[in-house]
């Protein structure tokens, strides 16, 4: 596995423990987090695969972090789907 991947796939485990223990129940909005090395569509993808089955994304905002090589951050805000 690429030193890359590894990272990317690090930052995601580590923050799922903390999402989940901070997960809203199934019939409220919610928040899901992730980082990435790679691009910013990368972070968008990871936080949307930690969104619940039939969720609907309401916003997304990255942010960049410039370290020795740039970070991206993104908050995916998103909805119960339909019957939800």
């Amino acid at each position: 596995m690429a030193p890359q991947r590894f990272l990317r796939l690090s930052l995601l485990v580590g923050g799922f423990g903390v999402l989940a223990a901070l997960a809203p129940s199934p019939a409220s909005a919610g928040v899901t987090v992730a980082e990435s090395i790679m691009s910013r569509q990368d972070a968008i993808s990871d936080a949307k695969q930690l969104m619940p089955a039939g969720a609907i994304v309401s916003q997304v905002d990255c942010i960049e972090i410039p370290l020795e090589s740039t970070r991206y951050r993104c908050v995916v805000q998103w909805i119960p789907g339909p019957g939800r």
